[in-house]
């Protein structure tokens, strides 16, 4: 039978191997946590990019958001309104990376073919779309510095540039301070129901709502704008959330006002693509590009990138 003191060393032994374990565990999860990691543009580094897309008298880019495997929505707005031989814009992709060989293969293949994505070296989830925001501000400063404006857009919105560009040039004296041009978000809760995707903890987010901010599928940025954000970036806490991070909490601690013009963007909710068909795709496209450039939103696949390309082109809108 053990002895009482072989008894207590045994116990013993247990917890100071479950002490060690537990603290690994935390170290190890602290490690993996998000919300710790400093907000650096110059630590996300871009590992491909067409450094020359912007030529030396361009006023505008743009710079389009795009999830890793969106493949077929890239190539739809390249061959719709993305194409820069239509309006003249440079254009690139902004993507992450991931773990998956045949994925990283397929990326670099579409880059020396079209040579427009811009990759950062980050993994490309939806908790990262703040480093892709990053990555997306660093390109534009850095190899862009003379043009005047960035046009900011998730994978799946339809653009008319040129109509864009006479409308920003209509109100361009509003851009001589600082301002950013989107679809403003007013007075928005923090989610704190850990079911919504758009959960956020206390931790991460202690205050009931969120300032002003734009919802990200269109954003207009000056460049005095980009300039003022990143040089206050390393100044403020990390947020995972990219639109609120960005144009919300960034932009409010640069004293950036956000505005929304009534024919700048559709209303995020205004068209539902879930269910598509012809005669509401004629409907959604003359009731957008008669009175805006930009919209419809959440457009689910490429075909119908092409069917509102044709209709306008017909239309000549």
């Amino acid at each position: 039978m053990n002895s009482p003191g072989k008894r207590t060393a045994i116990a013993f032994s247990i917890l100071l191997t479950w002490l060690c374990f537990w603290f690994s565990y935390k170290i190890f999860i602290n490690l993996l946590d998000e919300n710790n990691t400093v907000t650096d543009p110059d630590l996300v580094n871009i590992t491909i990019a067409r450094y020359s897309v912007c030529q030396s008298g361009t006023k505008y880019a743009i710079s389009i958001h795009s999830a890793i495997n969106n493949t077929a929505l890239r190539q739809g707005i390249r061959e719709t309104w993305g194409n820069s031989s239509h309006h003249g814009i440079p254009v690139v992709f902004i993507v992450g990376l991931n773990d998956n060989k045949d994925v990283h293969d397929l990326i670099s293949l579409e880059h020396s073919t079209h040579e427009d994505l811009v990759v950062g070296d980050f993994v490309d989830t939806y908790r990262n779309l703040t480093w892709k925001h990053v990555i997306s501000l660093k390109w534009f400063i850095t190899y862009c510095p003379s043009v005047n404006f960035l046009f900011k857009f998730d994978d799946d919105i339809f653009v008319q540039p040129k109509k864009l560009v006479s409308y920003i040039e209509s109100i361009e004296n509003k851009f001589e301070k600082p301002n950013i041009l989107c679809d403003t978000v007013l007075s928005a809760e923090a989610r704190r129901n850990k079911k919504s995707k758009w959960y956020v903890s206390r931790k991460e987010y202690r205050r009931k709502f969120y300032p002003t901010y734009c919802n990200g599928y269109a954003i207009i940025y000056p460049q005095n704008a980009v300039n003022l954000l990143l040089r206050n970036i390393n100044d403020t806490q990390f947020f995972w959330i990219d639109d609120v991070f960005f144009t919300g909490l960034l932009a409010a601690k640069s004293n950036i006002p956000r505005f929304t013009e009534p024919i700048f963007i559709a209303p995020s909710n205004a068209y539902n693509l879930t269910e598509i068909n012809e005669t509401r795709l004629n409907f959604i496209a003359t009731e957008t590009f008669n009175k805006r450039p930009v919209g419809p939103t959440q457009i689910p696949e490429a075909s119908v990138l092409h069917h509102l390309w044709e209709i306008v082109n017909n239309d000549q809108m």
